[in-house]
Order: structure tokens, then sequence, then C-alpha cells
């Protein structure tokens, strides 16, 4: 099979035009890890006021749908925006889990639940941050656009 025949008539190769199977994974794991965990922060930030906890609240809900929405779509700068976010998310997390066991009997069930967080957390740093992803959410967004623009001149001519 020549390079040619793998590559659609605009120039994007195959591989490049669906997203990859962990992508519905990514945005899950922004509403509950990184949205759950926004939230316990406005909880602290709020010192106990109901309404500044509320608009936090709304506001944290809103930039983690659009933080959902934007990696799905596979925006570039959004998904290094997500790694970043669960590198700081993750490493957090571990200071808390030695936090816990260097100041006395740490409960297991702490221990597990800290665990739940770290490791999912720097699994999609990992895969937010590789490089061959990033190329690909170019390749894909390039793919996009041209399908769009393909469409508008489609429209146009008819």
């Amino acid at each position: 099979m020549s390079e040619e025949s793998n590559e659609l008539s605009f120039g994007v190769e195959q591989k490049y035009t669906k997203r990859p199977w962990y992508i519905s994974i990514m945005a899950i794991w922004a509403l509950f890890g990184i949205g759950g965990f926004s939230i316990s922060l406005a909880r602290y930030l709020s010192h106990g006021n109901r309404d500044v906890y509320q608009i936090l609240g709304v506001v944290i809900l809103s930039l983690t749908i659009v933080l959902m929405i934007n990696i799905v779509k596979m925006k570039k700068p959004i998904i290094i925006a997500f790694g970043v976010l669960n590198i700081a998310l993750g490493l957090w997390q571990s200071l808390n889990l030695i936090n816990h066991i260097f100041n006395g009997r740490p409960h297991p069930s702490i221990i597990g639940f800290l665990l739940f967080i770290i490791i999912p957390s720097l699994i999609m740093a990992y895969l937010s941050l590789r490089p061959s992803f990033l190329f690909h959410s170019d390749k894909f967004s390039e793919y996009k656009n041209l399908l769009s623009m393909q469409k508008i001149s489609l429209k146009k001519t008819h």
C-alpha cells in the first residue's frame, strides 16, 4: 500500500483523522479528578462562606465543562493545560500522602483514596503531554479545519 493511498485527498494521514480511544477517559477524569479537586479547593478557599463557595462552584463547574469539551475537540493548548493540572494534582496529593504517612498511623482508606487520585493523575499527565499525542492533536485539528473549509466551499458552490 503506497503512502499516497493512505492519505486523504487533502493531505492528512488517515491515522490522524480519529480520536485516540483514551480521549473520553481524559474528559471524564477532567470532570471527576480535576473538577472534584477544584471543588474541595473552593470549599477551603471560601472559609465557610456559603455565597463565595456557591460562586466558586459555578465558576469551577463551568471551567471544567469547557475543559472537557476542548479535550474532546483535542485542542492542543487545553490538553497541555490539562497535563500540567494533572501533574500539579498528582504532586499535591503525593505530598498529602507523605504527610499522612509520616504524621502518625494513616488509615488504609485514606491511603487508598490518595492513591486513587495520584495514579490516574500521573497517567493522564503522561498521556496528554506525550509528544506523539500532541502531534496527533495538531494533525486532528488540521483535519477538522480542512473538513469544515471543505463543507463551506461546497455550500458556496451550490
